[in-house]
């Protein structure tokens, strides 16, 4: 229901914000339209105005033309719609070409490169037109201006390739509302995104809390069932059997609480209250435990090579290890019947660098990308994925990350696996 409620609030905001702005832009666009179009009968009455007065200067001095008379002052129609039958009766008709020049003049007085059309229409039948036009539906009619009181000779225009008018007084207004949906559609493609994430955390969280719950079941068990058998005596007088039963206690106590750690710790570094006790510690000791370790409960054939060019690194002991035993344990866990692992240490550039490399099944790009997130496990490998709960690489980034270091991966499926990690020197100013 609450997923139903935010899909409809999303497409409803969505559809809202994008009829505004379509209105907004539709009386923007009725408005420029207007103005344009006023403009437009204007510069054509003023040509008309001006053609008239043309006509008047090309007469003989003296030549009577009537015009307004006192009773017509009040009358609505420009001057010249009153001199047209004295000029045309004294051989100065109306030309509408004369008047078609001079509005090509006062356009390009004003700078604009828009088209027009005239037509002259007497007793309803068009009798004259002039045409420099290129048709569009942004063209601007310029409707009946008068040439005479009762209408019977009237001229009528059009003004075409407008695009410049729209343009000049619009072009801000539909950048700012193409940025504007651009923006919002961002916004809600990135709250879907948002939502889809949180689902998949939400599950992955689910997910994880039911394979803990499950995995930590498995040794409470085990150590359930060595108390008891302590407990009743069976193993009294036994004890070879009461050292294996002790000894799957002690491995599944330790499995707990390397669990228990892990989860501690990656929660203590997301909320930044895990402070490193950095101090130099020596490579060696820490990884010769491992390697001894590894190879005392591996089950599958496994040889180490070490080669570490520097012996000393400037980092926490406790978690150092901690994230070597983790990359170690990977790469026994994704390899084939049989793996070898190498662990080196070089200087680079003010950086103590270990890696960790295994010729095991690798890792592919796609997963390289998301391999350090928290609870991600990576894709199938050979049929079935492998257990854990994606926390591991997480705590190394989340270490690494403490230290002011980093971690990278170099891999290539079903090849090879090096992970290399990038911890500062003491004195790393000195490498700047």
């Amino acid at each position: 229901m609450r997923k139903n409620l935010i899909n409809i609030v999303t497409v409803f905001g969505l559809v809202a914000t994008i009829i505004i702005q379509l209105v907004w832009l539709y009386h923007s666009f009725v408005f420029v339209r207007k103005e344009v179009s006023l403009q437009a009968r204007n510069m054509l009455e003023q040509a008309i105005y001006e053609e008239t007065l043309k006509r008047c200067y090309s007469l003989p001095i003296g030549t009577y033309i009537e015009g307004k008379s006192r009773k017509e002052i009040n009358e609505p129609f420009p001057e010249y719609v009153y001199m047209q039958a004295s000029l045309e009766k004294n051989g100065a008709p109306f030309s509408l070409d004369s008047v078609g020049l001079i509005v090509s003049k006062l356009l390009k007085d004003k700078g604009y490169t828009t088209q027009f059309s005239l037509s002259e229409i007497r007793g309803g039948m068009l009798v004259s037109s002039f045409h420099r036009e290129h048709s569009s539906f942004l063209d601007i009619e310029i409707k009946d201006i008068p040439m005479r009181k009762d209408y019977t000779v009237f001229i009528t225009g059009k003004l075409t390739n407008t695009e410049g008018f729209y343009m000049e007084r619009m072009g801000v207004l539909l950048l700012s509302t193409f940025l504007l949906m651009i923006f919002a559609v961002g916004c809600i493609i990135l709250q879907i995104k948002t939502i889809r994430r949180q689902k998949q955390v939400l599950k992955m969280r689910e997910d994880f809390s039911y394979a803990i719950i499950h995995d930590m079941k498995t040794p409470l068990s085990s150590i359930a069932m060595v108390l008891n058998f302590l407990r009743s005596g069976r193993l009294e007088g036994k004890p070879e059997m009461k050292e294996k039963y002790c000894q799957i206690a002690e491995e599944e106590t330790e499995h707990l609480l390397n669990l228990t750690n892990k989860v501690l710790t990656i929660s203590k570094l997301e909320a930044h209250k895990m402070v490193m006790n950095k101090t130099m510690t020596e490579l060696h000791p820490i990884v010769e435990r491992l390697v001894d370790k590894f190879k005392a409960n591996a089950s599958k054939p496994v040889t180490f090579t070490i080669d570490l060019k520097e012996t000393d690194v400037y980092a926490d002991a406790e978690y150092l290890e901690e994230v070597l035993r983790n990359l170690v344990d990977n790469s026994m866990k994704y390899s084939n019947e049989e793996v070898h692992i190498k662990i080196s240490s070089r200087i680079e550039k003010g950086y103590t660098v270990i890696s960790v490399y295994d010729d095991g099944t690798g890792i592919s790009y796609k997963d390289q990308q998301v391999i350090f997130n928290k609870y991600e496990r990576g894709s199938v490998v050979e049929g079935k994925r492998k257990g854990g709960f994606g926390l591991g690489l997480n705590l190394v980034w989340q270490v690494l990350e403490a230290h002011g270091g980093k971690v990278m991966v170099n891999s290539l499926k079903g090849e090879f696996t090096e992970f290399s990690l990038y911890l500062p020197k003491q004195n790393m100013k000195e490498y700047d």
